[in-house]
């Protein structure tokens, strides 16, 4: 008997069903059909909920990694894009500083500025030209969401490019910490060779062809292993082979860090209790 009240239960609740009007309410959250690819995928919603950044992070990049070629091709022209005029506009306000503290003529200095001041003005409308670029899809809100932290730039694989370069990160003086308060936007970040502190220290001043030479050294658009490392920490906040949260490998104080320790520790290297032993941190399967 019971068997047959269940029966009659089901059906009346499937003929309910197929009849209820559709705004009828409901204790449960109405799922919103995607109208675009750029939209969130459902995986991509729950690794937002449950607060794991570093594999929200590393799911959106392989995301965009697994797009067409063209589009892969295409998106990476704009990112080393973006990245080169940064460099450009750190470049450019770190001059600024260097030159607003000048001794000499006040009147050669203003004209100094202006010119500076005009190429700044171009190159935050640049910025934002390839920033826009990005589309909205998992690119843009990895971008948004890493550079929400005023201090991504203090990423350890960029603390350490800055330190193995002989700028301010390989001393105490935490000048590149404090550029998070430049009144110049997007220019936050690491030492140009325009940097006032890092020219004193060395106690020399560069050769337009020298400088031509290191800029070419380190070429993003070389598309090499370097760019590859400073994308990952520029724009996702990753690291390979490190599963910590993005905003956990940001460095502070890198002075004391970096300063005299040995190329092992810079690379990311662990010392074991054998001194000839050496193992690499891996992401857990």
């Amino acid at each position: 008997m019971s068997w047959c009240f269940l029966l009659v239960f089901i059906f009346l609740l499937f003929i309910y069903n197929s009849f209820r009007p559709r705004d009828a309410w409901s204790p449960f959250p109405k799922t919103t059909p995607r109208i675009h690819n750029f939209e969130k995928r459902p995986r991509e919603i729950k690794l937002e909920q449950s607060g794991d950044i570093n594999t929200l992070q590393r799911y959106r990049y392989k995301t965009h990694r697994d797009k067409p070629m063209d589009d892969q091709d295409y998106y990476s022209s704009q990112i080393i894009a973006l990245l080169s005029t940064e460099q450009d506009l750190r470049h450019f306000a770190q001059e600024e500083v260097f030159v607003r503290d000048l001794p000499g003529e006040p009147e050669e200095s203003k004209t100094r500025l202006r010119k500076i001041n005009r190429t700044l003005w171009g190159l935050k409308r640049k910025w934002w030209k390839h920033r826009t670029e990005f589309g909205q899809g998992v690119l843009s809100r990895a971008f948004d969401l890493w550079r929400s932290n005023p201090l991504w730039y203090m990423h350890e694989v960029l603390v350490e490019d800055c330190a193995q370069k002989q700028g301010c990160c390989a001393r105490g003086c935490g000048c590149c910490e404090k550029r998070q308060k430049t009144s110049t936007r997007h220019a936050a970040g690491h030492c140009a060779l325009t940097c006032g502190c890092c020219r004193k220290h060395r106690g020399f001043e560069l050769t337009p062809e020298e400088e031509e030479d290191i800029h070419n050294e380190f070429d993003l658009d070389d598309d090499g292993d370097f760019y590859e490392r400073i994308e990952l920490a520029s724009i996702w906040g990753l690291r390979l082979n490190f599963n910590n949260a993005p905003n956990d490998l940001i460095k502070l104080q890198c002075g004391l860090d970096y300063a005299g320790n040995s190329d092992d520790d810079l690379l990311g290297f662990e010392r074991s209790d054998d001194e000839d032993d050496f193992s690499l941190t891996t992401v857990s399967s």
